[in-house]
């Protein structure tokens, strides 16, 4: 943009060249982060300031009134980066309740299908693995028989400790585990 306004200096106006800066501050922020866009905004004012303020190619200000301008435009970039910052979010924000929801319906539709509990098993352990993107399991057991981890993940299996965790969870039907205040080591 500095190039540009540099080279059509004669045609623009300093008001022209400040909206030149202004809409690459608004395009740093839509593509990048809130840090480069405060960074595009300040770099904006610095060139601004040196290449088009007169005396040209110095920091120095002869009009006061340029100071007002460097102000707004610092804070028309700052203004700029914060709401582009939250449409992106808010805009995240959205897909992954999209994706919750479309997980979900598929879950439902998946359940939907069967009766049989290891068959309902592998299906919320495969929707878990799409979803959080990890290995997961159900484990069910039947009565008075042996714990069963129904899973689609090949490398998941239960060791000693992971069953002595199931088993705590089963007799006291409470959360256990990674992530939780019960047995917080457990894998």
């Amino acid at each position: 943009v500095t190039g540009a306004g540099f080279a059509l200096r004669n045609v623009f106006t300093l008001q022209d060249q400040v909206m030149l800066f202004l809409l690459a501050i608004m395009g740093v922020s839509a593509r990048f982060s809130r840090t480069a866009s405060i960074i595009a905004a300040a770099l904006s004012v610095a060139a601004y300031d040196f290449f088009f303020v007169p005396p040209l190619f110095t920091f120095a200000v002869s009009d006061v009134t340029h100071v007002l301008t460097f102000a707004m435009m610092f804070t028309v970039g700052l203004v700029i980066s914060t709401l582009t910052f939250r449409v992106r979010r808010q805009e995240r924000a959205s897909r992954d309740r999209e994706n919750r929801t479309s997980a979900l319906y598929a879950l439902s539709r998946d359940l939907a299908q069967t009766l049989v509990p290891d068959e309902m098993a592998l299906a919320l352990s495969r929707r878990a693995i799409e979803v959080f993107g990890c290995d997961a399991g159900v484990v069910l057991q039947p009565h008075f028989a042996a714990m069963v981890l129904h899973t689609h993940s090949s490398g998941l299996s239960l060791g000693t400790s992971d069953k002595a965790v199931v088993r705590w969870v089963l007799d006291h039907r409470r959360v256990a585990g990674l992530g939780t205040e019960t047995l917080p080591g457990a894998g």
